[in-house]
């Protein structure tokens, strides 16, 4: 016909007339009469050049918000080709379904039941789409639903081997996407929510290029994070939720609301919605409920590692390759004297606040450590003060080693005072066999005769001209001076008194001209702490050595 063409049906049906099921006559829009159609009712779109990139094969539209279900193909294959030419058509497509305005919307609902179909392979809807830049074998939209909406309901029940509710497959093409899910224009929702476990063959990747970012920039203070928070085991409600699937193994991860009050931007609030049977009765209520956006904990990790690795180098490293201005300890011993070490229990405020133990426990108050050494403390990031245990140990060590230096400076003495002692108590050995016997002479006659006879025995004649003397400090120790006698004969041509610190090293030479008894004064004001020795050489060789302590 050259117009366009309208039946009125006057409320009455319209049929085609002996077009059963069984029969070989058939509906066709678009095709010449002589073709050979497949389908009781088929529908071809040709056109030599593009027209309409919206282009569809069969369209249905039920606007009837009396009427449940509110459009129903069955049936239907619609098939969508375009010309092949550089003008073809941008988007095919095999069907388009739609369903509106009702209390539950299907764009697409279907089913293959085992019972009554193929023994082999039942599926409840199969699109596919090929040959176009952007091809959808099925797309389904729910919208507006005054309950809820679907853009697909698809189930596999029943098969012995395999069920898939939806099964997809994309093969080819730059990219290929087997299901690909949107959610958007509503304040909650999911573009993807899995009741029950979400299993792949595949670790998953997740999209974070840098072309989508804005305000980047570097996190600070993980580890402080980290430590607030509190990771659980736990069960899943799985008797007051059993529409929801939940797994029955034990769980770890989070409590969303702890987390919130840590990390506000990893929770999100969301509805989870309420659950119909088939006669649209509500079988479980629409929930608030909290989710958690778990890989964001891993940059956090990841940054706490790292900064508790810095932590445990600046403890541990102690190359000396990598350092300088090296300069020993002193006054170590009198540090260690001025510290004390307590015993004591956290507070029940502290132990709240800073999650800590009810043990009793041993150290120091920092802030009096920090009176006898301030690098020995630091103010950490809870702006408390915080003791440095590891640095308390190089001063312990040399509080050892300087003790042990005053300890071998006075066995110095006493061994010398022993030598002096052995020396005096050889010498009245050797006289008091002899005062023994002028006492029982004495007793026994007193005479003249026998007087002199024992002033003849007792002569001695004592020098001390070739003798080389080197005595001890006095006072030892010392504070700011002391002074060292000695004897050196005539006979010797060069004298000198040597000084050594306490690594072996001499400090000073002194030359001794003066022969016979002399002495020197020490002045040790520029001296640090410790113990010294000196050696008193007389024509080359080393005559005597002594110890003396520096307070």
């Amino acid at each position: 016909m050259p117009f366009d063409s309208r039946f009125n049906l006057n409320n009455h049906n319209f049929y085609f007339e002996n077009n059963n099921i069984l029969g070989l006559n058939h509906v066709g829009m678009g095709y010449n009469c002589g073709t050979v159609l497949t389908a009781k009712l088929s529908v071809q779109q040709t056109h030599p050049t593009s027209i309409n990139s919206n282009s569809t094969a069969i369209l249905g539209e039920n606007n009837d918000v009396s009427n449940i279900v509110l459009m129903t193909y069955t049936g239907v294959n619609g098939t969508s080709t375009g010309v092949q030419n550089p003008n073809f058509r941008i988007l095919n497509q095999g069907g388009d379904f739609l369903a509106r305005g009702g209390s539950r919307n299907f764009g697409v609902s279907g089913t293959a039941d085992d019972n009554t179909g193929s023994p082999q392979l039942t599926v409840g809807v199969n699109g596919a789409a090929y040959g176009s830049p952007a091809s959808v074998g099925v797309r389904g939209l729910g919208n507006g639903g005054a309950a809820f909406s679907k853009g697909g309901d698809f189930t596999g029940i029943g098969s012995p081997n395999d069920n898939y509710g939806v099964y997809g497959l994309a093969i080819g093409g730059n990219v290929a996407t087997g299901v690909w899910a949107e959610s958007a224009g509503a304040p909650f929702g999911f573009a993807s929510w899995t009741n029950g476990t979400a299993a792949s063959s595949q670790q998953g990747i997740f999209l974070s290029d840098q072309q989508f970012k804005t305000d980047v920039s570097d996190m600070e203070s993980a580890l402080e994070t980290i430590n607030k928070l509190q990771p659980k085991n736990y069960y899943m409600d799985t008797v007051n939720y059993p529409h929801m699937q939940f797994a029955t193994k034990m769980q770890y991860g989070f409590i969303a609301q702890e987390v919130e009050l840590v990390l506000p931007d990893v929770i999100h609030d969301n509805l989870y919605p309420a659950k119909y049977d088939e006669d649209n009765n509500i079988i479980a209520p629409e929930m608030p409920i909290k989710l958690m956006n778990y890989n964001a904990i891993i940059p956090i990790n990841t940054l706490a590692i790292k900064e508790l690795d810095r932590e445990i180098q600046n403890q541990t490293l102690s190359d000396q390759t990598i350092k300088t201005n090296v300069v020993d300890l002193n006054n170590s011993l009198n540090k260690v004297l001025a510290m004390r070490g307590i015993s004591y229990d956290w507070t029940t405020s502290a132990q709240t606040n800073y999650d800590l133990d009810a043990a009793n426990h041993i150290g120091f108050i920092a802030q009096e450590i920090q009176q006898v050494d301030s690098r020995l403390t630091f103010i950490g990031r809870d702006s408390l003060l915080h003791v440095e245990y590891e640095k308390v140990v190089p001063i312990l060590v040399e509080a050892i080693e300087e003790l042990n230096d005053e300890v071998e400076a006075k066995d110095s003495i006493i061994n010398d005072m022993n030598a002096r002692l052995t020396t005096l108590e050889n010498c009245l050995s050797s006289i008091l066999p002899f005062l023994c016997q002028l006492n029982q002479s004495a007793v026994q006659a007193n005479t003249p005769a026998s007087q002199e006879a024992i002033r003849a025995q007792l002569s001695v004649k004592l020098t001390n001209k070739e003798t080389i003397v080197l005595d001890q400090n006095v006072p030892n120790p010392f504070a700011e001076q002391t002074v060292i006698n000695f004897s050196i004969p005539e006979t010797v041509q060069k004298a000198q008194i040597h000084f050594y610190n306490s690594e072996g090293r001499i400090i000073q030479s002194v030359d001794v001209v003066e022969r016979g008894l002399g002495s020197i004064t020490v002045f040790g004001s520029d001296l640090s702490t410790g113990i010294y020795t000196y050696t008193l050489v007389a024509d080359g060789i080393s005559v005597a050595t002594k110890k003396m302590m520096k307070n």
